[in-house]
């Protein structure tokens, strides 16, 4: 039987980060690592609420130790993003630039 692969909600390194808009989970500064709630070593997976953004400066600190165990409290609780959520970006104005195509919607003729 093939069960095909659904990379639907994948959990990936980028996609942490970009739901925890790069902000650590420890210290609220700028995360570029992703660390395990539940380290790897005790049997935490890769899962949506097991991974959050931290700096290098908290991850280490962690270290291989749950974050109650290392005296560190967290910001905020993870959580696995809906679908609509992963793709949310700058509203489109920010991303096109203005066009201007004069005559088009008013259907006057043009110049060019």
């Amino acid at each position: 039987m093939h069960i095909p692969h659904n990379a639907v909600n994948r959990v990936t390194r980028d996609a942490v980060l970009r739901r925890d808009r790069h902000s650590c989970t420890y210290c609220g500064e700028r995360a570029d690592t992703v660390d395990h709630v539940l380290p790897r070593c005790r049997g935490g997976r890769d899962t949506w609420v097991n991974l959050v953004a931290a700096c290098q400066p908290c991850n280490g600190l962690k270290g291989d130790r749950t974050p109650q165990e290392a005296g560190m409290t967290m910001i905020r609780e993870p959580f696995e993003p809906k679908q609509r959520d992963r793709f949310r970006c700058a509203p489109v104005s920010k991303l096109v630039p203005a066009l201007h195509f004069p005559g088009r919607l008013t259907g006057k003729p043009t110049d060019c």
